[in-house]
């Protein structure tokens, strides 16, 4: 009973640390993060990796001790599970979790493919509102452009010339993305106007 105890401690503490070092380096990774950041939580890992290494050797002592004893653990087996994001360390906590619905393979890549057409309903809203915004955007621009040619015409024609070469360029450059717009309105869930 106390070695399954101290094995328990053991096991809780590495899982502890690891997690930790895994959202370490999430952090590490994300952006727009700052050098000094980035160099506190680089201090940081290298001290994690110090108490993983004292932390594992707990648990693997702890392990050979059970009878029958449980599998130990190596420090580059733990470092792959952590950069992998599968940590299977709980695999021997106290409750039987492989038995659990979310531990089956099938189950977990289900909720993966629903919160990614979850994601892709969204997706499809959120573009066409951005679709209405360039259209808008177009519109805009060409009545600007416009107006200012017909204000300048009489007042300085060389500028008017000069915004008049500027304008057909941006109409073949806005007629490429009406083009490409049409295109993405005949796609299915397309809710948005032209």
């Amino acid at each position: 009973e106390m070695g399954e105890r101290r094995y328990r401690r053991a096991l809780d503490e590495l899982e502890r640390l690891v997690v930790q070092r895994l959202l370490e380096l999430t952090k590490l990774n994300m952006s727009g993060v700052g050098y000094k950041l980035r160099e506190k939580i680089r201090k940081a890992l290298q001290a994690r990796s110090e108490a993983i290494r004292k932390a594992l050797e707990r648990y693997n002592t702890a392990a050979k001790s059970l009878i029958p004893p449980r599998p130990t653990v190596t420090w580059t087996t733990v470092i792959e599970q952590v950069q992998l994001g599968e940590l299977t360390l709980l695999q021997h906590s106290r409750q039987d979790i492989h038995a659990l619905p979310w531990t089956q393979p099938l189950n977990r890549e289900a909720a993966c493919l629903y919160f990614k057409i979850k994601r892709a309903r969204e997706e499809v809203i959120r573009r066409n509102v951005e679709i209405q915004r360039q259209v808008t955007f177009m519109l805009d621009n060409f009545n600007d452009y416009w107006h200012t040619i017909a204000a300048m015409s009489a007042e300085d024609p060389d500028l008017a010339a000069e915004l008049q070469e500027r304008l057909d360029y941006q109409v073949q450059i806005d007629g490429e993305i009406v083009t490409k717009l049409y295109e993405a309105s005949r796609l299915p869930g397309f809710s948005g106007t032209l």
